[in-house]
């Protein structure tokens, strides 16, 4: 088997074990679209499952396109061509992607309000736009201005449908804003980033090497960023320290908490007993960066069933 092959079977694993980890999530923490009212049609459950699971592939397909953005524009190390296409690629799905969640939202509310008129219809229309702003600035992006267009544009597209959520329903909605704009932006440069450079390593690419220096030093910023705007955003949603072990909410914030700490030694040993090889050995990196990109894709699960939760009242 291929090494682009290995890479495409252990993406498939991961999404699958991601998709699992979404429902379970949604059970267990009491968020799972609910059954119907005795003499009402349920046929609105199905495409809210749908869009659950869907909204889990997008974030996934979204945090891609930032990760080979971040190459292809030349953030990281001198521009490459080739991150350019597959990031337009990635956000073309993006796109293809969004227009089924707003046909599934359309299914689910059918009969019984005008999709147009709720705020996740307007999200994912938002959402479809800046996804195809950013194919096509990634595919024009032969310069530096077009290349950091498209990767605004890249980042912006991650936020409608997370602001069209939770903050809305805080106290302070405008700081929960900004908290969850952080977080997601931080865990998209962080993730992306390294999910780029492990492709490329997993290929055997010899470039990949060049890219972790400035890398690391994004990724130190974005871990930062993901702590501080995590804690605000649980002490936006959660009365007291007690309900993240009391409450099914504060139960799912909980296991994000450890994902993160497990993030945070992964990426300790990877700067000890990796970068710092004499020559560093890319089958090291390899296998660290799957360990830390399979926490992550559960953590980013984690998140999307969190948005889907009800906090405790």
């Amino acid at each position: 088997m291929s090494r682009r092959a290995l890479v495409a079977a252990w993406c498939a694993a991961v999404i699958v074990a991601g998709l699992a980890m979404v429902a379970l999530a949604l059970v267990l923490g009491g968020g799972a679209p609910p059954p119907a009212p005795p003499g009402l049609s349920a046929s609105g459950r199905v495409p809210a499952w749908i869009g659950s699971l869907t909204s889990f592939v997008v974030v996934v397909v979204g945090v891609a396109t930032v990760g080979f953005g971040l190459l292809g524009s030349g953030l990281l190390d001198r521009p490459w061509p080739a991150m350019r296409t597959i990031a337009a690629g990635a956000a073309g799905w993006w796109a293809s992607l969004t227009i089924f969640q707003f046909g599934l939202l359309s299914w689910e509310l059918r009969g019984r309000v005008d999709v147009l008129d709720t705020t996740r219809a307007r999200a994912l229309l938002l959402q479809l736009l800046l996804a195809a702003a950013a194919a096509i600035g990634w595919w024009l992006g032969r310069t530096r201005p077009l290349a950091l267009f498209a990767m605004t544009c890249s980042l912006a597209a991650l936020l409608p449908a997370v602001l069209a959520g939770h903050p809305r329903s805080s106290d302070h909605p405008a700081v929960a804003v900004l908290s969850v704009s952080a977080h997601v932006v931080g865990a998209a440069l962080w993730v992306g980033g390294l999910a780029a450079i492990g492709y490329l390593a997993a290929i055997g690419d010899a470039r990949w090497g060049a890219a972790l220096p400035r890398y690391s030093r994004l990724a130190l910023a974005c871990v930062v960023v993901l702590a501080l705007s995590g804690v605000l955003t649980s002490a936006l949603r959660l009365d007291s320290i007690s309900e993240l072990l009391t409450s099914r909410y504060g139960a799912i914030v909980s296991f994000k908490i450890v994902l993160l700490a497990g993030l945070v030694m992964a990426g300790w040993l990877q700067r000890r007993y990796v970068f710092g090889g004499t020559p560093m050995l890319r089958r090291h990196f390899v296998v660290v960066a799957a360990l830390e990109l399979t926490t992550m894709t559960m953590a980013f699960a984690l998140a999307v069933a969190l948005g889907r939760t009800p906090p405790p009242v």
